[in-house]
């Protein structure tokens, strides 16, 4: 080999060494970072591959350079330890301020319409459905009755009279539904059922029936939202990855606002049908959920790998604080308010949607672009190379590779999902993963749409019941998420913690069953609010074993799965109390005392639920602690070199 093929080969060389200390500066301009440590930062992030220790946190960086007209080989190797003081920890809650703040609106939005919601829908399913239903069933009633006066030749006069006889009787028997007041005690355990029984009979059986339409729409209006999660949370996690997390997470609070927005059009609209609410604005959170573009910019702000659990814990914390808040601002308003419910729900949906503006500003005005051009441009050519292997290539046109992101074909579009959904199968950590967080969302899906039933008709809460109810687990989950999480998973951690979370879940789903009282259920919640770190862990985990750039791809495949969970737990409880209260199985049971069956059939769907959350504890336990622990994972491996040796 010629000496200017050597050189030309060194140039070639140090051009490359050139053009990616460039990238990195470019990058570091991005963010708006100018420091030396910062540069350094972003040079440790732009390795591939993620070294796993066991037994230290420091980072080796190996230099290898090479003297072509000698052969010779010189390694040089550069070791930094990484320390966790006690300033970073104090750093990540003015990080994540805005995210907090802006959870927490939202959060608190949601809270304060969870316990009206009911009581509205019921009452208009009752206006509009049965009252019409009512009326049909009148006209045919007086239509039979015409057809036998004139075939018994019956003068007109007669048929008159019998009209409006007819009339008097139904305004004493049919129930004339015009305002938000009638239904109000079938979710307030029937009070005012007894003092006017006679007259209110038919008024019980419409809101009965009218709750239990009410009921089944919730149920299949969840059902369509976890399938658009399903379909779009990872499809939308990975394109934030290539364009930026601020439009969809700005996206995705705007389909939340849909919901109040058309909950206040139902209550001011007493024609509007509740299935516009139901099947169109709740289900459409489904297809950009803000919560996953937010757990994204959390993995983003926090690029070391010791503070993503607790920084999770700390959003979630917010999450909470606003969901106990917004119960109980609308228990005291109902106990302070002088009017009647229909004023009442207007001020509260009104105060939700003033709650969700509030969340939309924060993201608007404090929330900044957390993706940088480094990892914007290594994800779109991942998704490129990706997506020509589905493609037909065409050499003749080089503008193809941008039309490969905009113009999918249809069979990339349908099958997009089960790819993004492929990362969780990447390796055994991450299958493993995936399936304790099936389980385990299972269970909390369950206990989340089930329990407020089960407290209403078997141990008879009110609306002030409830809100201590919320309030105690807000109160709990933030002390978990915010004050525990931390020194937790610090002393023992991540496989530990979760660990931890699910005994609490198994526990707490065993009382759920066997309370009898509200102090036992309030002990209960207080329990299972320790669970709740779980979820904060198993994020951070994924999140520690991919590539920056994916960030957004395992975030939204975690929601993916939740998505599943969510869809089957509900389901798959409620079979399997309605199996335990059978009469078959009561049948079996007649041994036992009347106080043990009854505790057996009527909590039969939290054992169950107690039965999914220890096979999730049994999962988190065959964790590799080497690939779970944070503080045993190196990240920043040297970049792969190829050397040449004359």
């Amino acid at each position: 080999m010629g000496s200017s093929e050597h050189d030309g080969l060194l140039q070639q060389q140090q051009q490359q060494k050139g053009e990616e200390d460039q990238g990195i500066l470019e990058t570091c301009a991005y963010n708006g970072y100018s420091s030396v440590r910062s540069f350094q930062a972003s040079q440790h992030h732009d390795d591939d591959d993620i070294i796993l220790n066991d037994k230290r946190i420091n980072t080796t960086t190996t230099f290898t350079s090479t003297n072509i007209q000698d052969g010779t080989t010189t390694t040089s190797t550069s070791t930094s330890t990484s320390t966790s003081t006690s300033s970073t920890a104090t750093a990540i809650f003015p990080k994540l301020l805005p995210l907090i703040g802006m959870t927490f609106f939202l959060a608190m939005s949601m809270g304060s319409t969870i316990g009206i919601v009911p009581t509205i829908m019921t009452n208009r399913f009752a206006q509009q459905h049965y009252q019409q239903q009512q009326q049909q069933h009148k006209e045919q009633q007086q239509q039979q009755q015409q057809r036998i006066i004139q075939e018994s030749h019956y003068s007109v006069t007669t048929i008159n009279n019998n009209n409006d006889d007819d009339d008097d009787n139904d305004t004493t028997t049919t129930p004339t539904i015009t305002n938000d007041t009638i239904c109000r005690y079938i979710n307030n355990n029937n009070n005012n059922t007894n003092n006017n029984k006679n007259n209110n009979t038919n008024t019980i059986d419409v809101c009965v029936q009218a709750s239990r339409d009410a009921q089944t729409a919730a149920a299949i209006s969840e059902l369509i939202s976890n399938i658009l999660t399903l379909l779009f949370s990872s499809m939308v996690g990975s394109m934030s990855d290539i364009h930026g997390r601020r439009p969809f997470l700005i996206v995705g609070i705007s389909l939340s606002l849909l919901g109040p927005v058309t909950l206040l059009w139902t209550v001011l609209r007493p024609n509007l049908s509740p299935k516009l609410y139901y099947y169109a604005a709740k289900p459409s959170n489904g297809f950009v959920h803000w919560m996953v573009v937010t757990l994204s910019i959390v993995a983003d702000t926090l690029p070391d790998h010791h503070q993503r659990a607790a920084g999770v814990g700390l959003v979630m914390a917010g999450f909470w604080s606003g969901l106990c808040l917004g119960p109980t601002m609308a228990a005291v308003r109902l106990l302070s308010s002088n009017n009647n419910d229909h004023d009442h729900h207007v001020r509260v949906v009104i105060l939700s949607c003033i709650l969700q503006l509030f969340g939309l500003c924060c993201a608007l005005l404090y929330i900044p672009e957390t993706v940088s051009y480094e990892a914007s441009r290594q994800a779109r050519q991942k998704k490129l190379q990706q997506q020509q292997h589905v493609l037909p290539n065409n050499n003749d046109n080089k503008n193809n590779n941008k039309l490969l992101l905009l113009l999918p074909t249809i069979t990339t579009i349908l099958f997009r999902p089960i790819r993004e959904l492929g990362i969780v199968n990447r390796n055994g950590l991450l299958r493993t993963l995936a399936t304790l967080a099936f389980f385990s969302g299972m269970a909390t899906s369950g206990d989340q749409t089930l329990l407020l039933y089960y407290v209403n008709a078997v141990l008879q809460f009110r609306p002030t019941d409830i809100a201590i109810m919320f309030l105690l687990v807000g109160g709990s989950a933030v002390v978990a998420q915010a004050v525990v999480l931390r020194p937790l998973n610090h002393i023992v951690g991540e496989r530990w913690v979760l660990i931890l979370s699910f005994v609490a879940a198994v526990v707490s789903n065993v009382l759920y069953g066997l309370s009898r009282n509200r102090n036992d259920m309030y002990f209960a919640v207080c329990i299972g609010a320790l669970s709740g770190m779980a979820f904060p862990t198993i994020s951070a985990i994924k999140a520690n074993n991919v590539q920056r750039y994916e960030q957004g791809r395992i975030q939204g495949a975690l929601f993916s799965i939740q998505a599943i969970s969510a869809g089957i737990g509900p389901v798959s409880m409620r079979l399997v109390d309605s199996v335990a209260n059978s009469p078959h199985v009561r049948w079996m049971m007649r041994t036992t005392t009347t106080s043990t069956s009854t505790m057996m059939t009527q909590g039969s769907m939290f054992f169950f639920a107690a039965i999914l959350q220890f096979i999730a504890l049994v999962c988190a336990y065959r964790l590799p602690k080497d690939k779970t622990n944070s503080t045993i994972v190196v990240v920043a491996a040297p970049p792969t070199t190829t050397t040449t040796t004359i």
